[in-house]
């Protein structure tokens, strides 16, 4: 895709989000996994940041300004190692659906630092489905962090 061909890939290619990269660059560089909630408009740069993020939680030689350094094997290694996208709206809010996909990758990444487990459009979650995450979410495995995207955070359960 286009968009992916040009999705800034460092915490200094994104412009407009300048508090959100410090947040980010800042848990990047003290190694510290958080769990995330970005909310914004469609094309803000949420699963951008997001992305950059996973990547840099696992860079073996992250740059001075927290981000991934483009070079290690980490950030050679394929996103999917590190990085588990949970698209809602495409695969559905159901309660069932998501714990499921929840309980096949909540658990401590083998091949790196860091799993992020990023469910976008989070507002397509259904109520149970919300419920369904909380436990999971206020206990995560080892080394597991949840990134939640979303353009309407007042859907979300609080």
């Amino acid at each position: 895709m286009l968009a992916d061909k040009y999705r800034p890939w460092r915490f200094e290619h994104v412009w407009g989000q300048g508090d959100a990269v410090d947040q980010l660059t800042g848990l990047a560089q003290l190694r510290k996994g958080a769990h995330l909630l970005l909310a914004g408009a469609y094309g803000a740069g949420k699963t951008t940041l997001v992305r950059i993020f996973a990547r840099a939680l696992n860079c073996e030689d992250l740059a001075e300004n927290g981000s991934p350094c483009g070079r290690c094997r980490s950030c050679g290694a394929p996103e999917r190692d590190y990085l588990i996208e949970y698209d809602v709206p495409g695969r559905g809010g159901d309660r069932e659906g998501v714990l499921a996909w929840v309980e096949a990758h909540n658990r401590e990444p083998a091949n790196s630092e860091w799993r992020v487990l990023f469910l976008d459009e989070a507002h397509a979650l259904q109520p149970a489905a919300m419920d369904g995450l909380l436990r999971v979410v206020e206990e995560p495995q080892p080394r597991v962090v949840f990134a939640f995207a979303t353009t309407e955070p007042w859907s979300l359960k609080a």
